[in-house]
């Protein structure tokens, strides 16, 4: 162990990475020096990761301030920033283990679960660790009559933690190849998958899955966002699932957006030689969710930050919106900030939730669980929907 940390001592990030590790491998009974080696190198990757999304975070709050730089991406983002529609940069505390609405419209339902992890500071202390997004058929007849059901579900699809207490826990049958190193589970429409592969249904519209584990240099940045023609998030038209795009196109088109692009590169490139995309162990993942109405795209990670403080959270933002949904009422944490504010002296509200949201309490926005739909700020502001939805 001590010769590891002088071999990385020139480098800062890595040094201090190694002291933490030092301090929690001394606490672990009968470690071994490969045990020590592989904790290192997770926490050094953590580092790495984090402090590329700081930099990332910081230049996109610098742009919502003064309009120079790259624009927003729209999404939800660790503890947990919100990244808004239009340009805002909001900070939502939520509380412990709620759930809560984040884009509520007639075709979709994009809910996520906060958690709190005490080792952590203050302020710094709550992340996303699940997701929860139901994909609908609207009967606008409920509107007229209220004896008629509002809405039948398509396809639902759950991202979750499998235990927000553990971490790093391996894969639960050894020589398998789990998602997020066994920390991971995601449910489509009731069926857990626990493993890497590409996910497709045929059913209502179809239904795409692509997950995978991701080298730390292939982590995606927080603010990547895939953008049209013209930068522009709802003018899309209908959409055609991309059944025939290879699952490592998904991860290859995209590898300059990566936290380091030339190591993600060369990593990208071995698994189109080798075609072992899905055969690859990690401890964070990446997941593409992939319908006619929506596309998401989900980043899992596990993370060590100083002292004690270990945490996982879930970051997603959409990638891609059909028209369909582009002409729908957006209602929701992020579906609120679609519509901008303003003062009264004409400049727009970017960073004051207070402000920006119509609901003032956190749990306004509180649904009763993963594919819940209906909450308090639903019937908020002028263009509120009529009753509540089913």
């Amino acid at each position: 162990m001590q010769k590891l940390c002088v071999i990385n001592r020139g480098i800062r990030t890595f040094f201090e990475a190694c002291i933490l590790d030092v301090r929690i491998m001394s606490c672990v009974e009968d470690a071994t020096p490969t045990d020590s080696a592989k904790l290192i190198a997770i926490s050094t990757e953590s580092v790495e990761v984090k402090q590329a999304a700081m930099d990332a975070a910081e230049s996109e709050v610098h742009y919502a301030i003064t309009g120079i730089g790259k624009e927003p991406d729209y999404g939800v983002v660790g503890d947990p920033l919100i990244m808004g529609l239009s340009g805002q940069v909001f900070k939502f505390d939520g509380r412990n283990d709620a759930w809560y609405a984040n884009l509520a419209s007639d075709s979709l339902q994009w809910n996520m679960k906060f958690h709190q992890f005490e080792e952590c500071p203050e302020h710094e202390d709550l992340f996303v660790t699940e997701l929860g997004i139901g994909f609908y058929e609207s009967n606008y007849l409920s509107r007229l009559f209220s004896t008629q059901k509002s809405r039948t579900m398509l396809h639902s699809v759950a991202i979750r933690v499998i235990d927000e207490n553990e971490f790093f826990p391996g894969c639960p049958s050894g020589p398998e190849v789990c998602l997020g190193d066994g920390s991971l589970e995601i449910v489509v429409d009731g069926e857990s998958i626990t493993s890497p592969g590409d996910y497709y249904s045929s059913a209502n519209g179809g239904l795409r899955v692509v997950a995978y584990n991701v080298d730390g240099a292939c982590s995606r940045k927080w603010f990547d966002f895939v953008e049209a023609e013209g930068n522009d998030l709802f003018g899309r038209p209908a959409r055609l699932l991309s059944g025939n795009k290879p699952p490592i196109d998904y991860l290859v088109e995209d590898w300059e957006t990566m936290v380091n692009p030339v190591a993600c590169n060369e990593w990208a490139q071995d698994r189109v030689q080798y075609d072992d995309l899905f055969l690859q162990r990690g401890r964070w993942s990446t997941i593409h969710i992939e319908t006619p109405l929506v596309t998401f795209h989900v980043e899992y990670r596990q993370n060590i930050a100083s002292g004690n403080c270990l945490s996982h959270n879930v970051d997603a933002w959409m990638a891609e919106t059909s028209s369909e949904l582009s002409s729908e009422t957006w209602k929701g944490i992020l579906g609120e900030t679609r519509r901008p504010k303003y003062y009264k002296n004409g400049e727009q509200i970017l960073g004051d939730r207070a402000l920006i949201l119509s609901g003032k309490e956190d749990s306004d926005y509180e649904v009763s669980g993963t594919f819940g739909s209906d909450f308090a700020a639903m019937d908020y502001g002028s263009w509120g929907w009529l009753g509540s939805r089913g």
